[in-house]
C-alpha cells in the first residue's frame, strides 16, 4: 500500500499544471479567486501559529495541554 501511495504522488508530481500566463500579480489572483465558484487552499502545518493557536507538537503544544 506504500508503495502504490509514493507512485501516485510521484505521478502528480510529473504532470504538475503550467502557470496561467496571466496570473502575474497579486491583484490577477484576487481577480481569479473573486470568479471562482470553488476555491481549495492547502497549507502546512503551523499556519495557525501566527494567529495565536498553539501547535501540537512543542513544549506548550495541543498535545500536552490534551494529555493532562
Amino acid at each position: 500500500m506504500l508503495i502504490e501511495n509514493f507512485r501516485y504522488a510521484q505521478a502528480l508530481k510529473q504532470r504538475s499544471r503550467k502557470k496561467l500566463a496571466h496570473i502575474n500579480t497579486i491583484d490577477d489572483l484576487v481577480e481569479l479567486l473573486e470568479k471562482a465558484k470553488n476555491v481549495v487552499v492547502l497549507t502546512g502545518a503551523g499556519v495557525s501559529v501566527s494567529c495565536g493557536i498553539p501547535d501540537f507538537r512543542s513544549a506548550g503544544g495541543v498535545y500536552l495541554n490534551v494529555k493532562h
